[in-house]
């Protein structure tokens, strides 16, 4: 049965990624998660790389739905590279190209 355009409303579209040595389903960020992202963005400090990483915790938690239960302190006991990369692989699945581009 094929779906009308506003019944595609809140449905999420996911795939297994590799992260560490395992997998995790990540889901494409909706274009509200785009827009909190991105004025988050605009509050590192281009200098010091100050709020970074909150920004990269944000993307993880908005697209991996097992991470919302996460704190902080877990997030500081994983390795920051392989964090980096789920970031970077969730946003690229996103449409956003590059990476750091989130303005």
């Amino acid at each position: 049965m094929t779906m009308t355009f506003k019944e595609l409303v809140n449905k999420s579209v996911t795939k297994k990624v590799k992260f560490m040595t395992d997998e995790v389903e990540i889901s494409k960020l909706s274009v509200a998660s785009v827009k909190r992202i991105q004025k988050l963005a605009t509050s590192i400090d281009r200098e010091t790389g100050d709020g970074g990483l909150e920004l990269m915790i944000d993307v993880v938690k908005t697209s991996v739905p097992e991470a919302l239960t996460m704190s902080d302190d877990d997030f500081a006991e994983m390795p920051f590279d392989e964090l980096k990369s789920l970031s970077d692989m969730i946003m690229e699945f996103s449409g956003m190209k590059e990476a750091g581009n989130v303005s």
